[in-house]
């Protein structure tokens, strides 16, 4: 491994060569600092950015055309730490409008982007009257104060998006709140709805360039008696000042238009959304600033993703509640999972006419060792926000495929199985090749695996998910449209998704027996999945009146309380499963 000095050191002696001896300032560009500050020879040697560089270089370019000789290169180093270093140089330069000149160079180099780069030059040519043809301590003194200052700055101040870091955050809301004393102020915490999958959809640096958008934008939407932040990851934070809630809720409606460019929603292809944490901090309060946050942050966490219309919320202590028990939850999910406490539960899906069971939906059901039974929408949610899902979802897989390998091992006449996965985790980049990979470990045909994505899903990100259904159908996968009817786009989808099953959401069946307009509705439906050569399946048959009029309406196949709950997988085989007759 190359030690750092050393790194320094070749990648100053790269600016050396780029800048006196072959003037390739394009390369020596790109080894620049969005934040340089470069001093040079004479007063209109001064840069502040990288604009000013690039001007400065063009005139450079424009009167020394000749390659200098270069001579006695002496190179020192100072290291800081290990993300910032000095490189002093001191060289002879000899060219015919400079004969054998000593130049002295201090270079500071920093991380940026994971990568080196120059954040101060500062390039002269000792006076001649002083007769200071050495290496001088004095440029060692501005080199290390300007160094300091850059560490400083690089421990407030976030790399990517170059606004306030966490600590740097919380210095400022400490000293404005101290100086405003009588102000309203409200602590917001804001992060970008599935910005894992526009890292993986469009790349990191994609990723990047959409959170420098951001952090420009909230910047500017600061006064001098606010500010703001990026404290983690896609997570930002605001302190801003407010007359009273409505005011404050205009401005927090506002949010997603203003910090996020169309160019920039353009460049993505698709709809950025913002989710959004609000904790209004008390006058006179004694909390900390990281308690501040962790409120906003509690309630940023309590908002459900897949409603959109609810994308801000406001803390309120019985938050903190739920927060203890969520959290409690989730220590006893990973101690269940060791185990073995998640259990698959199948719930049969029979044929309307016949009563026969033709297929099956697997769930989850979670046995505590005391026996109690916890849903899933208790512990679902934890496991999205927390990054557990993919594990988990590939577990429960696991868990059918060796079910149905089991029943089909046994001789029995295995039915047609439906998943759900979350949609969270679908879209990453090796998704399918693991789900294919667990369901041909156990060699289980592909058609016995039918695969339920939510109508929600399609509408909210429809390129990943039109996809995604295309090469399951590819690869043998039954593909069914769930939920069918909670959307806006229901009637759309069926002509874009090439599904085989559709499935009519309990809420059509319940208004379709005292609202005429439901029964029409459903009553097309169905007959339009039909002449689509799609099977209908509907949920929620609770009884036998339903049961009856879906047969009138020439459904296809039932699923609901009216036949069976849920049930253990040993139980739905005793009970729904029969033996393959030879």
């Amino acid at each position: 491994m190359v030690d750092i000095e050393e790194q320094w050191i070749a990648l100053t002696k790269k600016v050396v060569r780029f800048y006196f001896v072959t003037h390739e300032y394009e390369s020596l560009t790109s080894l620049i600092s969005k934040q340089i500050s470069w001093i040079g020879t004479s007063e209109d040697e001064i840069c502040h950015n990288k604009d000013d560089i690039l001007y400065f270089f063009n005139k450079e370019y424009g009167l020394y055309k000749g390659e200098y000789k270069l001579s006695n290169e002496q190179y020192h180093v100072g290291k800081i730490n290990d993300q910032t270093g000095i490189v002093w140089v001191t060289l002879n330069i000899n060219a015919p409008d400079l004969p054998n000149v000593l130049v002295r160079l201090s270079v500071v180099w920093g991380k940026e982007d994971n990568e080196w780069k120059i954040f101060h030059v500062h390039n002269s040519i000792p006076d001649h009257l002083q007769g200071e043809y050495y290496f001088n301590i004095e440029n060692a003194k501005v080199a290390y104060q300007v160094m300091d200052e850059r560490v400083k700055l690089a421990a407030t101040t976030d790399s990517v998006t170059h606004i306030k870091n966490r600590n740097g955050f919380c210095n400022a809301v400490r000293r404005l709140m101290h100086e405003h004393r009588k102000q309203n102020y409200a602590l917001i915490k804001f992060k970008v709805q599935n910005f894992r999958y526009i890292n993986q959809r469009y790349g990191y640096s994609n990723g990047d360039r959409l959170l420098e958008n951001i952090a420009k934008n909230v910047k500017r939407s600061c006064n001098q008696e606010e500010t703001c932040g990026r404290i983690e990851k896609d997570t930002f934070a605001i302190l801003y000042q407010f007359e009273d809630r409505e005011s404050l809720n205009r401005r927090l409606y506002q949010l997603n238009d203003d910090l996020i460019d169309r160019r920039m929603k353009r460049k993505l292809f698709s709809e950025v959304h913002l989710l959004i944490g609000v904790y209004l901090i008390p006058q006179n309060s004694k909390e900390s600033i990281p308690a501040m946050l962790d409120k906003a942050l509690i309630a940023l966490n309590q908002i459900d993703e897949t409603q959109r219309e609810k994308n801000i919320l406001y803390y309120q202590e019985e938050m903190m509640k739920q927060q203890y028990h969520n959290n409690f939850i989730l220590e006893q999910a990973l101690i269940a999972f060791e185990k073995d406490e998640f259990k698959l539960f199948i719930q049969p899906q029979f044929d309307i006419e016949s009563g026969k069971t033709v297929a099956g939906e697997a769930l989850t059901r979670w046995i505590t060792e005391s026996g109690e039974m916890i849903m899933p929408n208790d512990f679902i949610p934890l496991f999205e926000q927390h990054g557990f899902i993919s594990e988990f979802d590939f577990h429960m897989l696991e868990k059918l495929c060796q079910t149905l390998r089991q029943w089909m091992d046994s001789g029995m006449d295995v039915q047609p199985i439906s998943i759900n996965q979350s949609r969270l985790h679908i879209g990453e980049p090796d998704y399918l090749e693991r789900f294919c990979h667990i369901v041909d470990t156990y060699s289980i045909p592909h058609c016995y695996i039918t695969f339920e994505l939510t109508e929600s899903a399609f509408v909210e990100e429809n390129e990943r998910m039109l996809t995604l259904a295309s090469h399951l159908h590819q690869m043998g996968f039954q593909l069914a449209i769930d939920d069918f009817g909670t959307g806006y786009a229901s009637l759309s989808l069926l002509s874009v998704v090439s599904a085989d099953i559709l499935k009519i959401d309990k809420s059509l069946l319940d208004g379709s027996e005292v609202n005429q307009r439901s029964y029409v509705i459903l009553e097309k439906v169905i007959e339009m999945a039909h002449d689509m050569g799609m099977i209908v399946v509907t949920e929620g048959i609770e009884t036998r009146k339903q049961l009856d009029f879906l047969r009138e309406l020439n459904c296809d196949v039932g699923q609901g309380y009216l036949v069976s709950r849920p049930i253990a997988a040993e139980e739905f085989k005793k009970h729904w499963l029969s033996p393959v007759i030879s």
